[in-house]
């Protein structure tokens, strides 16, 4: 299941809304963006990694219990 509908999906609309908030957290002085999602998400992964946000790691079984872990993606501003 994906959070967007797949007839808007790869038109930009993801990394402008991403940008947005970018540049807003820019305005307040923030160094650096961080996000996590699931580590077997490769679709979210890949979206962030267009974005220029970089694998900083991971922690196994992070959410929602055993066998769900997380990867920790990174932007500096």
């Amino acid at each position: 299941m994906s959070a967007v509908s797949p007839e808007i999906s790869g038109k930009g609309i993801g990394s402008g809304l991403l940008k947005a908030i970018e540049n807003s957290a820019k305005e307040k002085k923030a160094k650096k963006m961080f996000v996590f999602t699931n580590l077997d998400d490769e679709r979210v992964i890949n979206f962030y990694k267009k974005n220029n946000y970089k694998d900083t790691g991971w922690i196994k079984d992070y959410q929602y219990g055993k066998g769900n872990s997380a990867i920790f993606l990174l932007k500096y501003l």
